[in-house]
């Protein structure tokens, strides 16, 4: 149990850090 918990959490900050990239490279194209 514990273990899936780290391994969704590992995803949300796979996603973050996914999310913020995108946001970035869209500012720079601006």
């Amino acid at each position: 149990l514990e273990s899936s918990k780290q391994s969704e959490v590992r995803a949300n900050k796979k996603k973050i850090k996914a999310a913020v990239r995108t946001k970035k490279r869209r500012l720079e194209d601006a």
